[in-house]
């Protein structure tokens, strides 16, 4: 009898098919890069954290609900320290020398974020920890008077640790947090869906015990949203990683992340059971077109590799033929720079 080394996990019901004509809005942990990467380069329409990575909850609703209403950001919420202008609520890749400069940027990504949750056919949300970070009575005053005790942060941008206090979020707050966001966003766009999953990343700095309670809070939080939303629906990312792979071999050296393997992995699954058959066959024309323009050539010169080049950008416009509704702009002019095919 053959050894399993995996248990069964069964397929998750999903009466709703994905395709190419939807548009994907992506937010939340640093598992939602891998996800929002991995659907551009298939070239579906994604929009992927405009306010960076974000982990809790109360940083995802606030962000959410601020871009469903129109809300931007202001000058007056940034704040100087070690040379860097930072907001509370924005990840650090916003934080800059010029205060003009990092306000700006978050700005602009404020507003294409607010174009696209009002078109967007999805939204995913990839949630990370329940711990959430407040301004505690130990921040100086100027931030005290500025933002308020108890302030909510979504980043603490290296500042001391006592300017902070930390805060496990309950279930029952996730959930009316979320379920409210997920209202207000509907008076503005009533088709979208809402697709969620938790982060397979494990957040060891808290501890292990600490982790595992955080996941769990958000895990009922999510699956209650699931069953009080028909427009709700849910992704085993964590489950997947964590209890079928479930080996060390899986994960990067910190032990926390999951490695290449272990993301491929979740990526298939949710392509085989969440997108329809013929997006499918879509997907792998397209995976091959991807590969050849991501292959690096040792000897360009060759004769072999201008006939690799030629044959590429025959297909490519086959497909750009067939699927109008893809951009291949990029391989093409890539697989065309040597010289002009006649087709």
């Amino acid at each position: 009898m053959p050894l399993n080394w995996t248990i069964a996990f069964p397929t998750v019901h999903f009466p709703l098919k994905l395709s190419y004509h939807d548009q994907f809005f992506l937010i939340g942990s640093c598992f939602t890069e891998h996800i929002g990467k991995y659907l551009s380069e298939l070239k579906f329409h994604v929009t992927q954290n405009p306010a960076g990575i974000l982990f809790d909850p109360h940083s995802i609703a606030y962000h959410l609900s601020n871009w469903a209403q129109e809300i931007y950001p202001v000058p007056e919420e940034w704040f100087c320290y070690n040379e860097l202008w930072h907001h509370w609520k924005y990840h650090s890749q916003f934080s800059t020398t010029q205060k003009n400069m990092s306000y700006e940027q978050a700005f602009a990504s404020s507003r294409l974020a607010i174009q696209q949750l009002k078109t967007a056919d999805w939204l995913i949300i990839t949630l990370g920890s329940s711990y959430s970070y407040r301004l505690s009575p130990n921040a100086p005053q100027e931030q005290l008077l500025s933002y308020g005790k108890g302030y909510f942060v979504a980043n603490c941008h290296k500042c001391p640790a006592q300017w902070f206090e930390k805060y496990l979020t309950p279930s029952s707050e996730t959930y009316e947090l979320l379920y409210s966001t997920f209202e207000i966003i509907k008076q503005v766009n009533p088709k979208i869906h809402f697709l969620l999953n938790i982060s397979p990343v494990r957040h060891l700095r808290d501890g292990v015990i600490e982790n595992n309670r955080s996941k769990a809070r958000l895990i009922e939080a999510v699956h209650l949203l699931v069953e009080n939303r028909p427009d709700t629906f849910y992704l085993p990312s964590y489950e997947l990683v964590i209890d079928v792979l479930r080996d060390y071999r899986f994960f990067d050296i910190d032990k926390a992340h999951p490695n290449y393997e272990a993301t491929q992995w979740v990526l298939q699954y949710f392509l085989e059971h969440y997108f329809s058959k013929e997006t499918q066959e879509i997907i792998e024309k397209v995976k091959e077109i991807v590969s050849a323009y991501q292959h690096k050539p040792k000897n360009p010169d060759t004769q072999a590799h201008k006939n690799f080049m030629k044959t590429f950008y025959q297909k490519t416009c086959e497909l750009q033929k067939n699927f109008p509704f893809l951009d291949w702009r990029k391989e093409l002019e890539y697989f065309n720079r040597e010289e002009s095919y006649t087709l």
